[in-house]
């Protein structure tokens, strides 16, 4: 049987940095407390510069190391390393290119053809 401990001990992030889009909440959050937890340091982004920043706060606040901007993380993820490369403070703790990268981000509007 795996227990959370041995599973954790697995897991580990550190030295590791982690771009997830649409983590201002849901399941984009819950991936970048994560991720953070294990040990990465995590660019939280979302549509909603408020909410990303609200849950990268969150994720500092217990003990983890995050910052935030707000982007439309509906764009390739070619697209998304370059946008984060534009923000060197959020990347001020490692080499400045995730080394994991989560797209949570999705559309709730029709593409148009």
């Amino acid at each position: 049987m795996i227990t959370s401990q041995l599973l954790a001990a697995a897991f580990r992030l550190d030295g590791r940095s982690a771009l997830v889009t649409g983590a201002g909440s849901g399941v984009g959050a819950a991936v970048a407390e994560a991720f953070a937890a294990a040990g990465a340091a995590v660019l939280v982004t979302d549509i909603d510069a408020a909410a990303a920043g609200s849950a990268a706060a969150a994720i500092n606040a217990a003990a983890g190391r995050a910052d935030a901007c707000g982007i439309d993380g509906r764009r390739s993820p070619g697209e998304l390393s370059q946008i984060a490369r534009r923000f060197p403070s959020a990347w001020r703790f490692h080499s400045g290119r995730p080394w994991i990268s989560v797209g949570s981000a999705w559309r709730t509007d029709s593409p148009s053809s």
